[in-house]
């Protein structure tokens, strides 16, 4: 099974500018719109028991900083995930 979705999710952070030259920090607090892929499989171990692995990628863009600076920033808020689990089915 695979899956693209897109999303939104509240992201909040901070930079240091101090490697830039500056001593004062900057952050964002925004929702970003972004997209999530991934895929995942499951196998019956009998009727009652199946095992499960997943597979996500997250991207929600690069954050608007609240700087009076040029963005400190080129990186994009991403992550990826994986999980395994047993499901037990009644």
């Amino acid at each position: 099974m695979s899956r693209v979705a897109l999303l939104s999710a509240r992201s909040k952070g901070t930079a240091d500018l101090g490697a830039r030259g500056f001593t004062q920090t900057c952050g964002y607090d925004e929702t970003r719109w972004g997209w999530a892929a991934g895929a995942g499989v499951e196998w019956a171990l009998n009727q009652k028991l199946s095992f499960k692995a997943e597979y996500m990628h997250v991207d929600l863009g690069t954050p608007d900083f609240n700087t009076p600076f040029a963005d400190p920033s080129t990186d994009n808020i991403d992550f990826d995930t994986a999980r395994v689990g047993i499901n037990y089915h009644f």
